[in-house]
């Protein structure tokens, strides 16, 4: 009989410890990740340009889900870029835009886009995507999504969230206690 009523004494702790442990909060601090658009596009059409990086914009920061600050700045170059504050460069390139068919009537797309890590101008990964069709806006947005979708993710593989230990002290010390 003493042997049982230890043994349950004993799991009544272990399960008590194990509730407590499962209790215990986790503190996590999510990190915001500054990137920097740039257009690199080869194409001199300024309207597809503002087109698709209006949707690439769009899409990223709606994405992000407020873990991605896109700061957002008219050059043609990553020189005038400050790289203390900016983590990657997301580098877009509209390769090709132009006729498909004229008998059909339809336009073709085609972009990519490339991660770049600023401090050392490294390409960590690059993505293309291209479509058909006769709306220039709806091509735009759909390219732009595909790619706004792969960089977002890569992206948050790039950074996992940090976890913090809790301060163990939940009360401030007080200098005037004295221990014995």
């Amino acid at each position: 009989m003493s042997n049982n009523r230890i043994l349950s004494l004993f799991i009544i702790i272990i399960l008590l410890l194990t509730s407590c442990v499962k209790l215990h909060k986790e503190h996590r601090v999510v990190e915001p990740i500054n990137i920097q658009i740039l257009d690199e596009s080869r194409i001199e059409n300024m309207k597809i340009r503002h087109i698709f990086k209006e949707f690439l914009l769009k899409d990223i920061v709606e994405k992000g889900k407020e873990r991605i600050i896109v700061f957002h700045q008219d050059t043609l170059s990553n020189e005038d870029i400050h790289s203390g504050y900016i983590e990657y460069i997301i580098s877009f390139d509209i390769m090709d835009y132009g006729t498909f068919s004229i008998e059909k009537m339809t336009d073709k797309i085609l972009a990519s886009v490339k991660i770049i890590k600023c401090r050392s101008n490294v390409v960590l990964c690059s993505f293309i995507e291209s479509e058909k069709g006769r709306d220039i806006e709806k091509m735009c947005e759909y390219v732009a999504g595909r790619l706004g979708d792969a960089v977002v993710k890569k992206i948050f593989s790039l950074h996992k969230p940090k976890y913090e230990v809790p301060d163990v002290l939940s009360e401030p010390e007080d200098s005037s206690q004295t221990q014995e």
